[in-house]
């Protein structure tokens, strides 16, 4: 790994823990019928990777239907 890729990591590793170690506090969480409670970052986490998934999921079936078009 180049020197400046190690600098990079190093610095967002940082950004992450103060991010993480600023957002402990406990919140709850009302869906529906079920509540929960969980730190404010795993919060922010879950609904980063939930966003990221269905993004992803968007693009695939956009990607899939202009492939059916090209065809």
């Amino acid at each position: 790994m180049s020197h400046p890729r190690k600098i990079i990591l190093l610095f967002l590793s940082a950004v992450v823990l103060i991010f993480v170690m600023q957002n402990l506090t406990i919140v709850e969480i009302d869906f529906l019928f079920w509540s929960m409670r969980v730190p404010r970052a795993l919060l922010i986490f879950l609904v980063f990777v939930i966003g990221g998934a269905v993004g992803f999921l968007i693009d695939q079936s956009t990607t899939q239907s202009s492939d059916h078009e090209r065809e």
